[in-house]
């Protein structure tokens, strides 16, 4: 199969990682892939995988960007193209009846919950990184779930005595990590604001827009800011719980990590966590507290309640499973042709 995969974003994140994970998938399978994106990217990709830049921070409303966008697929001599997020899917959706014309098939996937998903119901296919993401598609628009896929967990592990020494805390307490991009969506400032003594040490791993006022707002409790760790899944093994406090969330990639490298989540009710997790292990914003405070007082408990997710995990969110998937999803619109 020919595809361009078209990721028009600028930062770093589940997203971007698995638009890279995906097209090198595709090309170990023996797929011609084209990569158009922010050249930033480019070096994380195998050598395979052709790419060619994209004005990814010009507006999606901008002509002569979208013009170049249009061009860049169609001389790429792809049969599919696989917009990821929303600007890539509205830029596409533009150009779909230029890109029909060509015969080039449309597909888009989306990554999170979504205020209007107009633009995915023009494409001939979407994905759905959960359920509740694509819940909202007209009945008749074709949709795949397909949950986010990530490599095993990395070799190196880091004990409990490692990463208490890393946040500077004792190792006799128990210690929760989040992880993700401090932004909004995240809802961090719900999260330090239920936090207790009693609850341990909470490391806040990531970097972004909200870090300063965040460390304002978590002055004087057992919270730790870490920043930016390029090793951040090796402190997984260290860690007694992953806790995510999102107010909107398609299924994030750390959890998807988090289950592989078998570390017990408590997550508020957003898609896919909603999906997979045992309800004990879910909260509401006015109940994260407590469910927080009920999963740290009986861990083993925590552990038996994740065990089977674990085992799902380990068969269902790896790269290939993804990259199966979504190869199957290009297989059906081949053959419609």
């Amino acid at each position: 199969m020919k595809v361009a995969l078209l990721l028009a974003s600028l930062e770093e994140g589940g997203l971007e990682n698995h638009v890279i994970d995906l097209a090198n998938g595709l090309v170990g399978h023996g797929d011609t892939v084209t990569l158009l994106a922010d050249p930033r990217y480019f070096d994380r990709c195998d050598p395979r995988v052709q790419v060619r830049a994209i004005d990814a921070g010009a507006s999606r409303h901008n002509l002569i960007s979208r013009g170049r966008t249009r061009d860049a697929i169609t001389t790429s001599g792809a049969d599919i193209v696989h917009a990821h997020a929303g600007k890539a899917t509205a830029i596409v959706a533009q150009c779909s009846k230029a890109l029909k014309r060509r015969g080039i098939r449309t597909v888009s996937t989306v990554h999170g919950l979504k205020g209007s998903l107009k633009a995915y119901a023009s494409c001939d296919h979407v994905i759905g990184v959960s359920h509740g993401v694509v819940e909202r598609l007209s009945a008749d628009v074709a949709r795949t779930v397909v949950y986010n896929g990530v490599s095993k967990p990395p070799e190196i592990k880091r004990s409990r005595n490692e990463l208490a020494t890393l946040l500077g805390v004792d190792d006799a307490q128990a210690i929760s990590i989040a992880v993700g991009r401090l932004a909004p969506v995240k809802a961090y400032d719900l999260l330090i604001d239920v936090w207790r003594p009693a609850f341990g040490t909470l490391a806040i791993m990531g970097e972004g827009p909200e870090e300063a006022s965040l460390r304002e707002r978590a002055r004087g409790k057992s919270i730790v800011f870490t920043g930016f760790l390029s090793d951040v899944r090796s402190w997984y093994s260290g860690a007694d719980l992953m806790i995510f406090s999102s107010s909107r969330e398609g299924f994030s990639y750390a959890m998807a990590e988090a289950l592989r490298a078998e570390l017990p989540i408590i997550s508020t009710e957003v898609p896919g966590a909603r999906e997979i997790l045992p309800s004990e292990l879910l909260a509401t914003p006015a109940t994260l507290g407590a469910t927080i405070e009920r999963a740290l007082r009986d861990l083993a408990r925590t552990r038996e309640l994740s065990s089977p997710v674990f085992e799902w995990a380990a068969q269902t969110l790896t790269v290939d499973a993804m990259v199966d998937s979504v190869r199957a999803v290009y297989s059906r619109l081949s053959k419609h042709d």
